[in-house]
């Protein structure tokens, strides 16, 4: 299958997420996890994630909801990055 016909087999909503070891695609999870984080939002087929499990959003609301998680997680790395910085550049 091609990535827009595994996309197509993922529930629509986050009340219907899937955990990733429910996700049926004749792989392990690891490469399951991989083909959705990597390949398919590099391709612009958004798949979000939750507690739950991954889902294809079904309102611009969970879209949003799903935007600020990842946004929140990003501003964390890039304080985090920023402090080892500071820290390599005072090392003695």
């Amino acid at each position: 299958m091609n990535l827009k016909d595994l996309y197509k087999t993922l529930p629509i909503g986050k009340q219907n997420a899937l955990h990733i070891s429910r996700i049926k695609w004749g792989m392990s999870k690891r490469r399951a996890q991989e083909v959705i984080n990597e390949k398919m939002n590099r391709a612009g087929l958004i798949v979000c994630s939750s507690a739950g499990g991954y889902y294809r959003p079904e309102t611009k609301e969970e879209l949003n909801e799903y935007y600020d998680k990842c946004h929140k997680h990003t501003k964390k790395c890039e304080r985090r990055d920023y402090r080892i910085k500071t820290s390599m550049d005072n090392w003695r």
